[in-house]
């Protein structure tokens, strides 16, 4: 996991494929922190016995299809919440990358547009 990869375009991991594959011991308690119902997540974990990685995939996944507003802002505050403050950071510094890679993309788009007419 490269956490210094900087660069723009499809080679650009997803936030959550980061953090998935970081601390999976402790995706029941985010999961909760996430608003997630702990049956839902009962059944992640009696679905998936021993293996914490596919319990936490399971788990965003979930956070995905029934969070219709789901957020990099609510992923920092549930990690804040758990006192993982290095997550929130890591979370923060995503989010801004990825912020800037979709403006660096757009105006690329725009600049294009504008070469071709």
């Amino acid at each position: 996991l490269n956490m210094e990869e900087r660069e723009c375009g499809p080679s650009t991991r997803p936030l959550l494929k980061d953090l998935v594959l970081l601390d999976a011991e402790n995706w029941f308690a985010l999961g909760l922190q996430l608003d997630l119902p702990p049956a839902r997540l009962n059944d992640i974990k009696r679905n998936n016995p021993q293996d914490a990685f596919t319990c936490r995939m399971e788990m965003f996944e979930l956070w995905l299809r029934v969070s219709p507003s789901a957020s990099y802002q609510q992923l920092a505050l549930a990690y804040q919440r758990l006192g993982e403050t290095e997550m929130v950071e890591l979370i923060q510094q995503r989010h801004e990358e990825r912020r800037s890679c979709e403006e660096l993309e757009e105006e690329n788009t725009s600049l294009r547009e504008q070469v071709s007419s």
